[in-house]
């Protein structure tokens, strides 16, 4: 599913998300294709550093905020951008991914297990 210039290329589901749990998230989306980028938002789960560290990557000074912003220096090589605090329109590509995905599926069915939901999120977003 393409939203203008982005495109959905992983999703997964969990009950008990962790900072162990989205690295290996984007090592599945990124087998591909690196990106330059990853636009995160600002959960407790990412390893909030309480003030910023700089990482040298490649030779350039690269300020982080996170503990996954680190790892995505270091491991990745890909810049972690969080969202501002109190800026929901700061990720409107993903609150509107959100809210489509909300309005035509999930208020329409019954999900009873994270296999199903898993099984309808790649369905949606990969087409039937």
């Amino acid at each position: 599913m393409e939203l203008g210039s982005r495109k959905v290329v992983h999703v997964n589901v969990t009950n008990h998300p962790t900072l162990s749990w989205v690295q290996q998230q984007i090592r599945n989306a990124t087998f591909d294709e690196q990106p330059k980028f990853l636009i995160h938002d600002n959960d407790g789960i990412i390893g909030q550093l309480g003030k910023r560290e700089i990482v040298e990557v490649n030779g350039k000074k690269v300020s982080c905020r996170s503990s996954l912003d680190v790892w995505l220096a270091e491991t990745r090589s890909v810049r972690g951008i969080p969202t501002p605090y109190g800026a929901p329109n700061a990720n409107a590509h993903v609150e509107r991914f959100n809210g489509t995905l909300r309005r035509e599926v999930l208020d329409r069915i019954l999900v009873w297990n994270e296999g199903q939901l898993r099984t309808v999120l790649n369905e949606y977003v990969h087409g039937w």
